[in-house]
């Protein structure tokens, strides 16, 4: 029988090696951290480096020297598979792939503009592309963690786009659901989540909005807009393109509205980043622009995040943007100039060269063969039944002047997109008659002294739908104007029409504000 100094003697060692044993067993606590610029191109070197397995890359556009270097860092042995969402970026894959000596996988992905890192057991979410531009000079955000429910997500969702038969499934967020994993963070994408988790959340604000987005058109600035309950204040960064607008890429109406909803808006010319936070609790980080294919067909993807250190980083990336605001009367100047050269600019269909595009790609397809799948299917856009006007084809824009054989339905003639103009116009009309005149003597005013002065005035209506192409001054918009006019008012002047005839109502300050407002478009009709 053992004596008592035996037994203390064992039950010390049986101590002191489960203290030895135990550490060994812990397992690292998921975390996770905002990239920004100039620390993208080492953090991404990182996975890459880090990764013993298999690296997964989706980007719609890449450049052969920014994929060049990340394909050295990338160990022998280590399987890589890249999605390109464009031809060229097919192209630069390959070059690259040859130049290093690494075996890479590709396949071609329309569609899809998600921009995404994915390792072992990290992945990079972010706005940035793997250009040079996307690296190192534009204005980027990502997102870098190892929770192993969003990396598990993400290469689910990569594996639904490079086998069309895996079956890709994600848990509907709304705006309401506690995210209860230790980053607070989940993986969204548009087949299930993004465009109406947006629309969800920003129903649900109660205080404060940003956006940051690149890329905007009117309709789909429009539908995210409305959800917002008036008294919310919005903020937002956008970037001034007039190229973009031009391409067809963007719109200057989509700005203008924003400029009329939001408190405050900045201009980022070098912007790329696509942020909402709303009410500083919650966020959304992601590829998204706020344009027609973002929001309805492009395959876009990000995280939803209430993990607050992450917003505030958020929060000190955005304040580092807001050096110059959006000013009005530039933006109204621009707007001109950009309509009067597309009326003087012969514009056709571009039949060959990639479709979906939101930077210009300094890479040529080399007469590098892109085998598309004939089998492959894409799942079903979450944002499918927005029902936004659907997305024009890309265009070229060649800048000569017309001929004058030119028949006249093939010029070109840039869309007016809502009834605010003539809204405008009819409050100006009815300050030039002295604030009193009958219905038909407002609308030759207008006609004959406004729309003259104001260069994007819409006699043919395309949007809302239901008015596509009828007259400014049919009976059915006359009286939807007129309607809104007298009952909300607009600047806080009203219209009131009663029996063909017009009165216009405002304090003397509004009067001046609206004035000052358009003195820039309308100094000829000597209203100042």
């Amino acid at each position: 029988m053992p004596s008592l100094i035996q037994t203390i003697d064992v039950e010390i060692k049986a101590k002191t090696t489960t203290r030895i044993i135990f550490p060994f067993k812990i397992l690292k606590k998921p975390s996770i951290k905002v990239i920004l610029r100039p620390h993208i191109t080492k953090n991404i070197f990182d996975v890459v480096k880090r990764s013993q397995k298999e690296l997964c890359f989706i980007s719609p556009f890449i450049t052969y020297s920014p994929m060049k270097n990340v394909l050295n860092h990338v160990q022998d042995h280590v399987l890589v598979k890249v999605i390109a969402g464009t031809k060229s970026a097919y192209a630069a894959v390959v070059n690259a792939s040859k130049d290093s000596g690494k075996k890479v996988l590709i396949k071609y992905r329309g569609q899809v503009h998600c921009k995404m890192l994915t390792s072992d057991n990290e992945c990079l979410i972010s706005s940035f592309n793997i250009t040079q531009a996307g690296l190192e000079k534009q204005a980027e955000v990502g997102i870098l963690t190892n929770d192993p429910n969003i990396v598990s997500s993400v290469k689910d969702y990569f594996n639904r786009f490079w086998n069309s038969e895996h079956e890709y499934k994600e848990e509907y967020y709304s705006g309401k659901i506690e995210l209860d994993t230790h980053t607070q963070t989940v993986f969204v994408s548009s087949v299930t989540n993004l465009p109406y988790l947006i629309f969800d959340l920003l129903k649900q604000a109660k205080k404060e909005v940003m956006i940051v987005s690149p890329f905007l058109d009117y309709e789909a600035v429009k539908k995210i807009t409305d959800c917002i309950n008036r008294g919310v204040q919005i903020n937002a960064i956008v970037k001034v393109d007039e190229r973009a607008w031009e391409e067809g890429r963007s719109d200057p109406w989509g700005i203008d509205l924003l400029v009329d909803r939001c408190k405050e808006v900045w201009e980022k010319p070098d912007l790329h980043a696509k942020i909402f936070i709303v009410d500083n609790s919650c966020a959304i980080i992601s590829s998204m622009n706020i344009t027609h294919v973002g929001l309805g067909s492009n395959f876009e993807a990000g995280l939803y995040t209430k993990d607050l250190d992450v917003i505030n980083a958020l929060n000190t990336f955005i304040a580092s943007l807001k050096v110059k605001p959006i000013d009005e009367w530039k933006l109204e100047r621009k707007i001109r100039t950009y309509l009067e050269a597309m009326r003087s600019t012969e514009v056709r269909f571009q039949d060959e060269g990639d479709r979906y595009s939101d930077e210009k790609e300094l890479e040529s397809t080399c007469g590098i063969k892109v085998e598309i799948e004939k089998d492959f299917a894409y799942p079903i856009h979450s944002g499918y039944d927005i029902k936004l006007e659907p997305p024009p084809r890309r265009i070229r824009v060649i800048r000569r002047k017309i001929k004058k054989s030119r028949p006249a339905d093939q010029v070109f003639r840039p869309k007016p997109v809502d009834l605010v103009v003539i809204e405008d116009a009819l409050i100006l009309g009815a300050l030039l008659c002295n604030r009193h005149c009958k219905l038909d003597d407002l609308i030759r005013i207008v006609e004959e002294k406004v729309s003259p002065a104001f260069c994007y005035f819409p006699f043919k209506i395309q949007f809302p739908i239901g008015l596509r192409g009828k007259n400014w001054s049919d009976s059915d918009i006359l009286r939807a104007c007129l309607k809104f006019l007298s009952e909300r008012g607009r600047h806080g002047i009203r219209l009131i029409y009663r029996k063909n005839e017009v009165h216009l109502e405002a304090q003397e300050e509004y009067v001046k504000e609206f004035i000052k407002k358009y003195k820039s478009t309308f100094s000829t009709l000597k209203l100042c």
